[in-house]
């Protein structure tokens, strides 16, 4: 039994302190202090050495470095880059190279890891190095928000505020992320809304093309990778504005560093809040069914046109049922609307429309009860029969103008703004590309204020 005890007592005391242990072969070792030397210390290190010795501290720790004897050959064509042999600290993104017999200066890593790297030529060796080791406890907060990993999906809700803002940082953070990671953490960001990306801390394991360690935050429609940087090279912020805003971390078998925290807010959209057309263009919806609140309906803009007619809104489904919004003649607004037992065109009349003035529209539907609202003048009416839903399974909606097919007033020449149907935002949602909205003829659309 005390011999038990003993053996335990030793191989933890080994790992607490490791003293003059030969950095190669290549790999990683736990101690809190200890003397890394080159192979054959005091004598002689032998020709064509190339390994790598990685010192993991333990969590929330930094490590300090002190050189007790250096002598390696020196580089005299180029002191700097050490070319014949060279003690490399490697300390996440960045490198240290040293040669020559001047004692290099003490060194404390950024984080709870650092490898010392050691390679020589085929000829001229010498005594070589003792480096000393100490780790030392370091106060850090706990970290915001929650990790990277595992892959998950988080739902971006505008009625519950604590979704529309968060903070992602790496495994381990602020310590050194493993090896061999993959994951991806995707925003299910709602119509309307945009992804406002920005980064507190960025350490990755550098590489110009990102081979090895990557973030990489996407959306439908293109992606940004980040790999490399430090606290002096944050990357700069990202805006998505997809449907699924995704990161991707995945790292390597090799080195790690301290890794990254970023926060994202979730905004509304503002491009194509107001649009100018010539009327050879006009947005849809392809999948409008989802969007489509059967027994209500709550559309709201704000128009100015020299235009006598103009198709505003129009969509139908496979039944009868469709909905039909403009104007015509100059002073006759039109919101025409079928539930499937008889249409109801609700018109105005009398209203000088297309004065190139600003004129604000809101339109609304309680199962069959319909009312107009443009400026200061309201009027109400009910469609007839018994049914009280806008039944529109297959619809793709058109607004500001349709195909020439399907026979409606002239696509809309003019200015719109503050377009919103039953809560979502068409012309927002199309300027930025959100899945199921499109522009046909863009060129013919400008942003006005």
């Amino acid at each position: 039994m005390t011999k038990r005890i003993f053996l335990c007592l030793s191989l933890v005391a080994l790992v607490d302190q490791i003293m003059g242990i030969s950095v190669c072969p290549s790999r990683e070792i736990q101690a809190t202090r200890g003397e890394v030397t080159s192979p054959n210390f005091p004598n002689a290190y032998p020709s064509d050495v190339n390994c790598v010795l990685t010192i993991d501290g333990g969590n929330s720790v930094k490590i300090k470095l002190k050189f007790e004897h250096f002598e390696v050959e020196e580089d005299d064509n180029d002191p700097n880059e050490c070319n014949y042999d060279a003690v490399i600290i490697i300390d996440g993104p960045r490198t240290s190279r040293y040669c020559g017999r001047r004692t290099p200066p003490e060194y404390t890593s950024t984080g709870n890891k650092i490898s010392i790297g050691f390679k020589s030529d085929e000829s001229f060796e010498i005594k070589g190095f003792n480096i000393s080791f100490t780790s030392f406890a370091v106060e850090t907060d706990p970290p915001k928000g929650s990790d990277i990993c595992p892959t998950r999906e988080i739902k971006i809700k505008p009625d519950s505020p604590e979704t529309m803002k968060g903070a992602l940082y790496s495994p381990n953070f602020p310590n050194f992320y493993p090896n061999d990671q993959s994951c991806t953490l995707t925003l299910d960001v709602p119509d309307n809304y945009k992804a406002v990306v920005t980064f507190q801390k960025f350490a990755l394991q550098y590489s110009e093309t990102c081979d090895f360690d990557k973030l990489v935050v996407s959306d439908e429609s293109d992606s940004d990778t980040q790999c490399g940087g430090g606290a002096d090279r944050l990357p700069p912020l990202i805006e998505k504005k997809g449907r699924e805003v995704k990161f991707s971390f995945t790292t390597d078998s090799s080195t790690t560093s301290t890794g990254f925290q970023l926060e994202y807010n979730i905004t509304r959209l503002e491009e194509g809040r107001c649009v100018c057309t010539t009327g050879l263009g006009y947005t849809t919806i392809a999948n409008f069914k989802p969007r489509n609140d059967r027994k209500h309906d709550d559309i709201r803009f704000e128009f100015k046109s020299t235009q006598s007619s103009g198709m505003i809104m129009y969509a139908k489904g496979y039944y009868k049922d469709y909905i039909y919004i403009g104007y015509k003649d100059s002073n006759v607004f039109m919101y025409h609307i079928e539930l499937g037992t008889g249409t109801k065109r609700m018109e105005t009349k009398n209203l000088k429309l297309n004065d190139d003035n600003w004129h604000k529209v809101h339109l609304t539907r309680a199962d069959r009860l319909l009312t107009i609202s443009i400026d200061d003048v309201t009027l109400s009416g009910q469609a007839p029969g018994g049914y009280n839903r806008l039944d529109i399974p297959t619809a793709t909606a058109y607004f500001l103008g349709a195909p020439t097919s399907l026979n409606l007033e002239p696509n809309f020449i003019g200015c719109i703004r503050d377009f919103m149907v039953d809560g979502y935002e068409p012309l927002t949602n199309a300027w930025v590309g959100k899945p199921d909205y499109s522009i046909v003829g863009r060129s013919s659309m400008r942003q006005c204020s």
